[in-house]
């Protein structure tokens, strides 16, 4: 990720950051001396920390994932962090970065054309400060195979993830992700786009074994270091370094 880049989303996240933790007005009530277990904001305070370790890492081999693609599913509204720290990310170390999203009804072409011809539009994805972003569609839905893919991720969707939710092109694309044994990576409420998620797997128990066909959940912005490793791990087929 160039310095541009990395300093956009570590901008967007510092204001995230700061409204997690901006405190509320107190009230009579809150201003008795207490003791308070805070270990959430703890957490909060250590994922941070992490996330920004991760952002910052250089990138040590170019080629990592040379011939590798992966498929980030997404419509309006989708995260802009996730997707720019996703697709930078594997785009810098050599891999094919496809973003895909259903063919809206007024593109639609003639029989026999359809699948010849690119998408033109721009999706809007929002990030952390509400700042509209724009990413190229690279295909559409109905355009491409999930086994053209090593792994497929749909990001959090901030506005309105309804219409990807009961768009029969994505549900046939990710049905077909699965019975082509192709790993699922969601976040946040991406996993509601994905049809049958009792084959959820937590990433955090998996011991460094990835099983084809899965879906691998995160919740958000703060899971993306282990997110990311794990999907590595589905190009590379190498266990994550927390597991050795």
């Amino acid at each position: 990720m160039d310095t541009f880049k990395r300093n956009s989303v570590i901008a967007a996240l510092a204001v995230l950051f700061a409204i997690a933790f901006t405190p509320a007005p107190a009230s009579s009530s809150d201003t008795a001396p207490r003791r308070v277990d805070d270990s959430a904001a703890q957490a909060a305070h250590a994922s941070h920390a992490e996330l920004m370790e991760f952002l910052m890492q250089p990138v040590a081999d170019s080629a990592e994932f040379e011939g590798k693609r992966v498929a980030i599913v997404l419509n309006d509204g989708a995260s802009a962090f996730e997707v720019e720290t996703t697709r930078d990310y594997f785009m810098d170390r050599g891999a094919r970065v496809h973003v895909l999203t259903p063919r809206p009804a007024e593109r639609d072409y003639p029989t026999g054309l359809a699948s010849f011809v690119p998408p033109t539009e721009l999706l809007s994805t929002v990030d952390y400060a509400g700042n509209e972003r724009v990413v190229a569609v690279t295909w559409y839905l109905d355009q491409v195979k999930p086994s053209d893919y090593d792994a497929v991720y749909v990001p959090n969707n901030l506005r309105d993830m309804q219409r990807l939710r009961t768009n029969s092109q994505a549900i046939r694309f990710l049905l077909s992700a699965n019975a082509a044994a192709r790993p699922i990576f969601v976040s946040g409420n991406g996993k509601t786009v994905v049809p049958g998620l009792a084959f959820a797997v937590d990433m955090q128990s998996e011991g460094g074994v990835l099983q084809p066909g899965k879906v691998y959940v995160g919740q958000g912005a703060y899971d993306m270091p282990k997110l990311i490793e794990v999907l590595a791990v589905a190009l590379t087929n190498k266990a994550p370094a927390s597991a050795n």
